[in-house]
């Protein structure tokens, strides 16, 4: 079984679910998602860093898919794929041992008081819970 989760600025979420709108189809409008600011790119950044992730480069892919940063898990036999761009953090992992990494990683960015800094800062997409944390 694969996982997939998106993390998003919360405006994204409360915007969604203002306009009372199916956040698949909501998410699909790059017209809808905003911009992370310069503090919540430090916080994903630093957040994954203790989680023991390490940046993997940034990607370009020449307009057809948006300029990325990739962050790499310390055991690459997880098979986990983490990308940032200007408006989302995705998690994604076909299968096997990554599943949990990239669940458990995605999700504390939705916080319930753990993680102070990123209170109320995000959002998370993870259609395996539900939809939006």
């Amino acid at each position: 079984m694969g996982y997939n989760a998106s993390v998003y600025a919360r405006q994204v979420k409360n915007n969604c679910l203002d306009k009372n709108e199916d956040p698949w189809d909501y998410l699909e409008n790059k017209g809808n998602l905003v911009l992370f600011t310069d503090e919540q790119k430090t916080l994903i950044h630093a957040h994954l860093t203790k989680r023991n992730y390490t940046l993997g480069g940034i990607v370009d892919a020449s307009g057809v898919l948006p300029k990325r940063t990739v962050y790499d898990y310390k055991d690459s036999s997880f098979g986990l794929n983490v990308f940032l761009t200007e408006s989302g953090l995705y998690f994604s992992c076909p299968n096997g041992n990554g599943v949990m990494e990239a669940s458990m990683t995605s999700s504390e960015f939705y916080t319930d008081g753990k993680y102070d800094e990123m209170s109320g800062q995000f959002a998370v997409f993870d259609p395996s819970d539900g939809g939006w944390l």
